[in-house]
C-alpha cells in the first residue's frame, strides 16, 4: 500500500520507522540522483511511496520525471504540482528544477507522514504563510526536526546539497529525545 494510505489506517510511525523509510528513499533518490545524466522524480508524495510486506519504502510513479539538463528550464508542459509537497521552483517558468527539489519534497512527505498535516504551499509560504514546526502538532526530536525543516528551505542553496547529506544526518540521529518522552508519557498514563 502507499504511505498515504498506510498513514490513514495506522496513524503516525515512531521516528524511527519513518526515518528508516527516509534512509530507504534517500538511497534510492542518491543513486536517481548520480547517474549521468541525473534523473529528478519531481512528484515525491506520500501517494507516490509504497511500503512493501517487509516494511521496506519504495519510490513509484516515474511520471514526471526528466533528465536533469543544467541549461534546461522546465517546460510548462511537463510540470505537475502536488499542493504541499512540490518546492517554489517546481511552480516558476523561469527556474530550474534539480536533485534538491527531490529532497524539499521528501522532507514535505515526512513532515506529513510525521505529523499528519500537510504542508502548506510554497506559493503560500512566499507570500507569508509560515512552515509551522513538526514539534507544533507533535512530540518530535529536534534534529529530526531540523533535518526536516533544512530539507523545505524555501531557498535551494538553503536545503541540504544532495541526498547523501540527508541520509547521513537522518542515519546519525539518536531518536531518544521527543520520541522517548512520548512513550515514557504513555507508560506513565497507563
Amino acid at each position: 500500500e502507499d504511505l498515504s494510505k498506510w498513514r490513514a489506517q495506522h496513524g503516525p510511525p515512531s521516528e524511527r520507522e519513518a526515518t528508516t523509510w527516509a534512509s530507504q528513499l534517500l538511497g534510492a533518490l542518491d543513486y536517481l540522483h548520480r547517474r549521468r545524466p541525473p534523473v529528478i522524480h519531481r512528484d515525491i508524495k506520500p501517494a507516490n511511496i509504497k511500503l512493501t510486506t517487509e516494511g521496506q519504502a519504495v519510490l513509484v510513479d516515474f511520471g514526471i520525471a526528466k533528465v536533469f539538463d543544467p541549461d534546461g528550464l522546465t517546460t510548462t508542459g511537463a510540470k505537475a504540482i502536488s499542493p504541499g509537497y512540490s518546492p517554489p521552483e517546481q511552480y516558476a517558468q523561469a527556474r530550474r528544477t534539480d536533485a534538491r527539489s527531490d529532497i524539499y519534497s521528501l522532507g514535505a512527505t515526512f513532515y506529513y507522514v510525521l505529523t499528519g498535516h500537510c504542508p502548506p504551499e510554497a506559493v503560500e509560504r512566499y507570500t507569508g504563510q509560515r512552515l509551522p514546526p513538526p514539534s507544533h502538532f507533535r512530540a518530535i526530536d529536534p534534529q529530526l526536526e531540523h533535518v526536516l525543516v533544512r530539507a523545505m528551505a524555501m531557498d535551494p542553496g538553503d536545503r541540504w546539497p544532495d541526498a547523501r547529506s540527508m541520509r547521513a544526518a537522518l542515519e546519525g540521529l539518536t531518536l531518544d529525545g521527543a520520541e522517548a518522552e512520548a512513550e515514557t508519557g504513555a507508560a506513565a498514563a497507563q
